[in-house]
């Protein structure tokens, strides 16, 4: 069985060929799986942003802009749901602070990631 997507006026967002779709409640995010179990990112008009590349992931909804928090291998990212990467999927560890700040982990380090820049504390 596959899935698609449909919008409410019935116009197809996305064709019914994935194994499996979700959509986040209250974001603008579809999450849809491949056959090979592998998560890609649409955006609410049915562009793919993000690859299948995705391992899982899990969605920051409630902030603006939303975004979404990739796993890749095992390394976590975000990305924004226009799929520019807002963090490289290298992190063990990411969160968000006052809408800009990313806050992250690798390798027992903490820092912080500010208009694309990390900063490490020491």
């Amino acid at each position: 069985k596959k899935y698609g997507v449909i919008d409410i006026f019935g116009d197809t967002l996305l064709a019914p060929k994935y194994d499996s779709i979700k959509i986040a409640e209250h974001s603008e995010a579809i999450m849809v799986w491949n056959e090979k179990q592998k998560i890609g990112v649409f955006n609410q008009k049915g562009k793919l942003v993000y690859p299948f590349k995705l391992d899982s992931f899990s969605l920051n909804s409630l902030s603006y802009p939303q975004y979404v928090i990739i796993n890749q291998k095992n390394k976590i990212g975000a990305i924004d749901l226009n799929g520019v990467v807002q963090a490289d999927a290298k992190y063990d560890n990411l969160g968000m602070e006052h809408y800009i700040i990313y806050t992250v982990s690798k390798n027992g380090k903490k820092g912080y990631i500010y208009k694309g820049k990390e900063y490490w504390r020491n």
